[in-house]
């Protein structure tokens, strides 16, 4: 049992000095990040340096932020080092030598870590309403303002707190967004940014029909297709390929695949040897163990890639924790989510039916990609109701149990193989015709984009290509 220098204080009716529930909060808060470095992420989505009180906490807090964005561990002993690196040391020892060590042991539990960050967000809040309340008193005892501009400064105080911007929220001017549109179109004209996130180089026609790609800023993209047509398979080729760009890490978020799985299919499709038998080791040739090799070694001098997070009961705070997390380290380019249907709502949400709760599923997801300004693809589910039309071929309204998704997203491919059907329609060279039909894009036209398939390495590609 450890107890905490109690920084700031109040004194009792009995003249006793004790700690504040705000500060206690803060102690909690900050030995909880020190026991699990997951927390610091989930209390960073409620609070800032700002929020804390103790001037060592907030030192402390931004040293945990710059450790966490350099991916290294948040400890006692990292912390510390991080404090002498930035000269802010010798003001965190001044509460004692062994601070960091005692809020290091001043948590138990990590598990309540949120409610503790809320205490902490409410007292910043507190006072700041304090602040203001003073200043509008200020206001209304200076006799040299006429009443309508005490009235004019007060209504100005209050509307500082009411209207600060939330967590995703941009407010703009016209002029502003003219500024920020041409400043954009100079960054792309010069080559210091691409327009849009491209679909690949092996679907530049489906980019160049998208008008560029995804708009990192406003644009959520489904793709969709009947289970065992290739999604997936879609959506984590366009993943390699994006984070193979350069223009940051691309965050892929699995309920069915591990990081490793999807890494042995990307190596059939870099390599064009089949799934099963890169699976298969002790099938390949030399030749064939060279070029697998090569590939691997080309993907690991990389930097930046694909990052998979393979979690059975994804939820949509889990998700926007990470994506919020992985933006505050560095550049993320895409995020990938697979599937729409297979991810649950946000923990001890209830819902009256499926389609209620798969809307709030897909307006988080669409809140995250506005909050993070990163293009966001989310895969989903077709119906069975292609296999029972003429032809097989999809449209919008197949995407399974509810049409919010198609609501929420930009642009929706849907991923159409008449040969998984109809075997006769495979080539020789284990090829197959496929179309990935554009059935609604925001900012161009819609239709099909014919392609090649190869299923046994699961590679889409434009003929062109």
């Amino acid at each position: 049992f450890c107890v905490v220098d109690a920084g700031p204080s109040r004194v009792d009716s009995a003249g006793l000095m004790t700690s504040t529930p705000g500060h206690e909060a803060e102690v909690s808060l900050l030995g909880s990040i020190l026991l699990n470095n997951e927390a610091l992420g989930r209390c960073a989505d409620v609070i800032d340096a700002a929020s804390l009180l103790d001037p060592r906490h907030r030192l402390i807090w931004a040293a945990m932020c710059r450790l966490d964005a350099k991916g290294q561990a948040i400890d006692a002993v990292t912390v510390g080092s991080e404090l002498e690196a930035s000269g802010d040391g010798a003001e965190v020892r001044a509460g004692g030598f062994g601070y960091l060590l005692d809020l290091s042991m001043a948590s138990a539990t990590s598990v309540n870590v949120e409610a503790h960050a809320v205490v902490v967000a409410d007292g910043s809040k507190r006072r700041s309403l304090h602040a203001a309340a003073e200043g509008i008193a200020r206001h209304a005892a200076d006799t040299s303002q006429t009443v309508g501009e005490a009235l004019t400064a007060a209504d100005g105080l209050l509307a500082a707190l009411l209207d600060a911007p939330g967590r995703g929220e941009v407010v703009e001017t016209q002029r502003e967004s003219s500024l920020a549109m041409m400043a954009r179109l100079r960054d792309v004209s010069e080559g210091k940014s691409p327009p849009k996130i491209p679909f690949g180089v092996n679907l530049s026609t489906l980019t160049n029909s998208t008008a560029g790609g995804a708009d990192p800023a406003c644009e959520l993209i489904a793709i969709a297709a009947r289970s065992g047509v290739g999604k997936t398979a879609l959506g984590d080729q366009l993943a390699d390929e994006i984070g193979r760009l350069g223009l940051g890490v691309v965050l892929y978020f699995s309920v069915e695949v591990s990081g490793a799985k999807l890494e042995g299919r990307r190596l059939s499709r870099r390599t064009g040897i089949s799934m099963q038998r890169v699976a298969e080791w002790h099938t390949l040739n030399a030749g064939e163990v060279d070029r697998v090799f090569h590939s691997a070694s080309v993907t690991q001098s990389q930097t930046g890639g694909v990052v998979t997070f393979f979690k059975a009961g994804l939820d949509t705070a889990y998700i926007g924790r990470k994506v919020r997390q992985w933006c505050r380290r560095g550049k993320v380019a895409a995020v990938f989510v697979d599937y729409w249907q297979a991810i649950k709502s946000t923990d001890g949400e209830r819902y009256n039916n499926r389609n209620d709760e798969l809307g709030a599923i897909a307006a988080a997801l669409k809140a995250v990609q506005i909050e993070s300004g990163v293009a966001m693809y989310v895969l989903a589910q077709l119906n069975r109701g292609p296999a029972n039309r003429p032809g097989g071929r999809p449209v919008e309204t197949d995407i399974r149990e509810s049409d919010w998704l198609a609501f929420w997203a930009s642009v929706i491919v849907l991923v159409h193989r008449p040969a998984y059907t109809q075997h006769e329609l495979k080539q020789d060279d284990g090829t197959e015709d496929a179309e990935l039909i554009v059935c609604k894009n925001r900012e161009g036209p819609v239709g099909p984009v014919e392609v090649l398939h190869r299923p046994d390495t699961g590679r889409f590609w434009m003929q062109a290509d």
